[in-house]
């Protein structure tokens, strides 16, 4: 009856979902502590395009756009610290975030005929662009490298590291 209803071979999926049952004890006996720490990872990427998302939507006449780009940048930052891989969600993040850029810079473009109209759209861009990048810089590079290493700050301390060799 359950093949029919649902429109499979039932005994073929039970012995594959005892095959993935059994490969999940061979990755639980890897080791606990690696498989258990990659929900952290994936939070803070969920955030970091979350922010990435309400920047992108938010009106860019004030201030107001700064906070999530700085968010983003935040967990950014701790999510590196946490595990490289959010490394790699981070330039999907800085391909996001150039796509809008060139986007804002056509339309500044395209924004009118008139030359002097045109003129003080782009003059807006720019310097938007230039606070922008500021941010950007602070955020998601200044603060996420200051991030990683205060996290493994105590572990070179541990391990008799000074100096330049704690870099």
């Amino acid at each position: 009856i359950v093949a029919i209803i649902l429109g499979f071979f039932f005994p073929a999926y039970f012995i594959d979902a005892l095959k993935l049952e059994d490969a999940e004890k061979a990755r639980e006996a890897r080791g606990k502590a690696c498989a258990s720490f990659g929900f952290l990872v994936v939070f803070f990427i969920l955030l970091m395009y979350l922010f990435m998302y309400i920047y992108l939507q938010s009106d860019r006449s004030g201030r107001k756009w700064a906070l999530p780009l700085a968010l983003s940048g935040i967990c950014f930052g701790f999510g590196a610290a946490s595990k490289w891989t959010c490394i790699y969600a981070g330039a999907g993040l800085g391909l996001i975030w150039l796509i809008d850029r060139i986007e804002r810079y056509a339309s500044a473009i395209g924004s009118s005929e008139d030359k002097e109209e045109r003129k003080v759209a782009l003059k807006d861009y720019w310097r938007e662009s230039g606070q922008n990048i500021a941010i950007c810089l602070v955020f998601f590079v200044v603060l996420p490298l200051l991030i990683y290493y205060v996290s493994y700050y105590a572990y070179g301390r541990a391990e008799g590291m000074e100096g330049v060799g704690m870099f």
